[in-house]
């Protein structure tokens, strides 16, 4: 993903991922160096939030699926810039809910203030 694109709300995709390598290991060769510059400079431009929640994997597969939703529900250009299709695991009818605040300064574009998981 090219991040400068991405801040400016526009889904530029530079590699379409392993997956897709695996059946492309020629056109990965032939484009690394750019490929890996925009891995760096993507990597440069990640933002890292870290709390403990524990290590239950069913509490983070919720966490994942209530941000990747909420992110896919926003307007344009919001929607536009992660990628679709993961395997998403949000909170099934049976699970009771758990709501997230984020309680820092900083805003995480697209997400509310508090998340239910």
């Amino acid at each position: 993903m090219d991040i400068t694109a991405a801040q400016e709300g526009i889904r530029n995709e530079i590699w379409h991922g392993w997956g897709y390598a695996r059946k492309h290991r020629d056109e990965f060769e032939e484009r690394k160096k750019i490929i890996l510059d925009g891995v760096y400079k993507q990597l440069a431009g990640f933002r890292i939030f870290i709390t403990d929640i524990g290590i239950e994997p069913r509490i983070l597969e919720r966490i994942e699926g209530s941000i990747m939703i909420n992110l896919y529900n926003k307007p344009s250009p919001i929607c536009d810039i992660p990628d679709r299709g993961m395997q998403l695991s949000p909170r099934w009818d049976s699970e009771n809910m758990i709501l997230i605040k984020n309680n820092r300064t900083s805003s995480i574009y697209g997400l509310p203030a508090f998340l239910e998981i």
